[in-house]
């Protein structure tokens, strides 16, 4: 990966400790490829709550970015229900003035 590697996606379903642990991982092997971390697009990918509010949503993509990620991907299961969309989309417009740690 960190040789040959443009980007590196994560499931976040693991939690926030084994992200850590596997970006740290990440940023070891780029340091003995002699490769700059940063090179790396970090992502993850998460489902979005049912209940879960356009400010939880935030505040967790405020959470990976601090993290180092620079993309999270979601899966939005009840995207048939009123609101949903709209939801997402003002979670959004909000975190794309997040700036992930190290950018």
């Amino acid at each position: 990966m960190a040789r040959y590697g443009d980007a590196c996606n994560l499931f976040e379903i693991a939690g926030p400790e084994v992200l850590r642990h596997k970006l740290e991982v990440l940023r070891g092997h780029c340091d003995a490829e002699g490769r700059p971390y940063g090179e790396i697009q970090k992502t993850t990918f998460g489902t979005v709550g049912e209940d879960e509010s356009a400010g939880q949503l935030v505040e967790r993509f405020g959470r990976l970015a601090d993290e180092g990620i620079d993309l999270a991907i979601v899966e939005l299961p009840d995207q048939g229900r009123e609101g949903s969309l709209a939801r997402l989309a003002e979670a959004v417009e909000a975190a794309s003035r997040l700036v992930p740690a190290g950018r």
